[in-house]
């Protein structure tokens, strides 16, 4: 029998971590984690590593949330069991929630730069398998404890060989004695995690940053679109990693482009390439916004691309009121593009 550590953020995934618990006992192993911890006055982080220390195998389940940061510490208690999990060699088996799977809004951090971070930090170590509902979790991490803790096949007496057990079907029955019993839970209303929209700026242009996610904000209070920018970004973060995990979840990114844009090293070597290599390898929307004058019409990537505003003018050479109607639009225009009614 293993000892199996689950490790994730508590309030939002505990129906996430039940089935977890319920899969490993269902295949006679013991389950580790908050859930097992009375009134002690052994502080949380240090019981929670303990915790790993004496296990077999560690689960870790990621969903929108970071999670909680104790004092004087720079990493979140998930972040942390992770790491103690890395530094006892013990397996590390990752499951995430899907990025287009439906979630509840109030389970989702209001700032998703450091969850998108960590997914990020994630995905680049290992190969994590995504999920969608607590049932598919739950088959998910059968199969991978199965794998994992599945003993060496002997090798040594040949003539054995053909008399080892087939556990395959063993195993689909518990995936269906499982799914069987998860599917007849009540389901908790969700909703899809909003699409992000990521804006490119240089920082001289930050006045316009702002106005534009004033109006895109009207839109993401109703649910229907995430803006993310630099300034999300949380003091003593790690802010390249943030703002490439920002540009690779985003499904619009809108560049606001002046001579101070087009001339900085760091949107042109870093932004502009990772954008338009997604743009050509899997139809990002990349929509430039001219926000003052500029010889953008002979840039080559830039000029072949629809701008706003239209007719070859900018931000700057209209009237408050004017420039109010160009952003209201831009943001109605998002909108339709991420719902599918734009061509």
């Amino acid at each position: 029998m293993a000892r199996v550590y689950i490790s994730s953020t508590w309030l939002d995934l505990k129906v996430e971590r039940e089935v977890v618990r319920n899969a490993i006992l269902r295949l006679g192993h013991k389950p580790a984690g908050i859930e097992a911890y009375t009134s002690s006055e052994t502080p949380q982080l240090a019981r929670c590593l303990e915790d790993v220390a004496t296990c077999d195998v560690y689960i870790g389940i990621c969903a929108w949330r970071y999670g909680f940061v104790p004092p004087g510490e720079k990493r979140s208690i998930t972040e942390c069991e992770y790491d103690e999990a890395g530094r006892r060699q013990i397996p590390r088996l990752l499951f995430l929630l899907a990025a287009s799977a439906p979630w509840p809004m109030e389970r989702v951090d209001l700032d998703r730069g450091q969850a998108i971070a960590w997914r990020a930090r994630l995905e680049q170590r290992h190969i994590v398998a995504y999920f969608s509902t607590a049932d598919d979790l739950a088959s998910k991490v059968i199969a991978a404890l199965v794998e994992q803790l599945r003993p060496a096949a002997p090798v040594s007496n040949p003539p054995r060989l053909p008399y080892l057990t087939d556990r395959g079907r063993q195993e689909e029955a518990i995936n269906r004695t499982l799914s069987g019993e998860l599917s007849r839970r009540s389901a908790p209303r969700t909703q899809a995690i909003p699409p992000t929209v990521f804006i490119s700026y240089s920082q001289s242009d930050a006045r316009w940053k702002d106005r534009l996610a004033l109006f895109l904000g009207v839109l993401q209070h109703d649910g229907l679109l995430h803006v993310w920018h630099d300034g999300l970004i949380q003091a003593g973060a790690d802010w390249l990693p943030e703002i490439k995990s920002a540009m690779a979840e985003a499904r619009v990114a809108i560049l606001l482009v002046s001579v101070r844009f087009l001339t900085s090293d760091f949107v042109r070597r870093k932004e502009v390439p990772a954008l338009m290599e997604r743009r050509q390898r899997e139809g990002l929307r990349v929509i430039p916004v001219i926000v003052s004058p500029c010889p953008w019409q002979k840039v080559a990537w830039l000029s072949a691309i629809q701008a706003r505003p239209l007719g070859g003018r900018t931000l700057e050479g209209l009237r408050r009121a004017q420039q109010d109607e160009v952003l209201s639009r831009l943001a109605e225009e998002v909108a339709e593009l991420l719902d599918g009614k734009h061509p």
